[in-house]
């Protein structure tokens, strides 16, 4: 009995929480942001009060999406913020229509304060400034809304 109870417990810790590593030594925090019904990690903005500075950490993540998706950490401390975003893998899903590039819309916490950037298939870097360090923010990724499957790796740094 007690090892059935210690495997469900496994099983559960592994579907439900977010999988975020932060390694001191290198100073990131990485995640991955799925945009799914079955795992939600990503599909909502972050709530809480935690965040990550990025003063002292960078941020990467993996991102697979058919519409939009955002970070599940809230950023503050810095004044610029840099998202680097990698080439686009485009899965078309049955789709024959042209693929389109994304968007990036920094996102302030608690306002409706919404700041796009394009960035093409070929991937890219969108840069903000003059940031409030005291803030929180956070990104969301969007794209065309149809049924084509993006994914995507890159780092937010200050």
């Amino acid at each position: 009995m007690k090892r059935k109870v210690l495997f469900f417990l496994a099983i559960f810790m592994l579907v439900t929480c977010t999988p975020v590593s932060i390694q001191a030594q290198e100073n990131y925090v990485h995640e991955y942001l799925v945009e799914s019904n079955i795992l939600v990690r990503g599909k909502k903005p972050p709530t809480g009060t935690s965040f990550v500075d990025l003063s002292k950490n960078d941020y990467s993540y993996d991102v697979e999406m058919q519409y939009a998706v955002y970070t599940n950490s809230l950023f503050s401390g810095v004044t610029t913020m840099e998202v680097k975003v990698g080439s686009i893998n485009v899965d078309k899903n049955g789709m024959i229509n042209e693929s389109k590039g994304i968007s990036v819309h920094l996102m302030k916490s608690g306002s409706t304060l919404d700041l796009p950037v394009s960035i093409s298939l070929n991937g890219g870097t969108a840069y903000f400034s003059n940031l409030d360090p005291d803030a929180k923010y956070y990104i969301r990724f969007t794209k065309l809304d149809d049924t084509q499957i993006y994914t995507f790796t890159g780092t937010i740094t200050k």
